[in-house]
């Protein structure tokens, strides 16, 4: 049985997801902490600004987890194994869902709230950037250090448009992609 994608952020209280038969004929079972809320209009931090219905679990929560795992659901289909599927659902979905929830916060505090003055009169960042920065940085160093990005990167997925392999996502965060509009102009 494959893993069903309905169950990916369905509101639902279901960790299990499905199974994927294993490299050596075994069934893998993929589960994943990706359970959302019902939607709280009167509470959310961005009701005023949401393009779907508030009924029901959080639309934005649900197409957010989605569309992550799409990609993922390709890696871990490609390489099954109890490893990649923890470091998958019990801790990648959980900080891509915690990252859209800081971004609805973010996106609730407008312009007007990005710098603010504290007691002292002094400009601040309002501190969500922060916490947004922490999370992203989480995020790639579960890729990192989960062995994620190189399990990703050897399966192909992370392939340049010449077939090669891009740039170690690490090396660009520390160096910068000097390269980058040479190569641009030249595609």
């Amino acid at each position: 049985m494959p893993i069903d994608r309905q169950l990916i952020a369905s509101g639902r209280n279901k960790f299990a997801k499905g199974a994927v038969d294993g490299k050596d004929g075994s069934k893998v079972s993929f589960v994943s902490w990706d359970m959302i809320k019902d939607c709280d209009a009167e509470t959310c931090a961005m009701a005023a600004l949401c393009p779907y219905a508030k009924t029901g679990i959080c639309k934005v929560e649900q197409q957010y987890i989605r569309a992550v795992f799409s990609p993922l659901n390709e890696l871990i289909e490609a390489s099954p194994n109890a490893f990649v599927f923890n470091q998958v659902g019990l801790q990648l979905i959980p900080l891509y869902h915690h990252l859209i929830k800081l971004k609805m916060i973010e996106l609730s505090i407008g312009r007007d709230g990005m710098v603010y003055k504290d007691p002292k009169g002094q400009l601040k960042v309002h501190p969500i950037y922060k916490e947004i920065r922490d999370t992203m940085n989480a995020i790639n160093r579960q890729w990192r250090e989960g062995g994620l990005l190189h399990i990703a990167q050897k399966a192909g997925y992370l392939s340049g448009a010449d077939g090669g392999t891009t740039p170690e996502l690490q090396d660009i965060m520390e160096n910068g992609y000097p390269d980058f509009y040479e190569k641009m102009s030249t595609e």
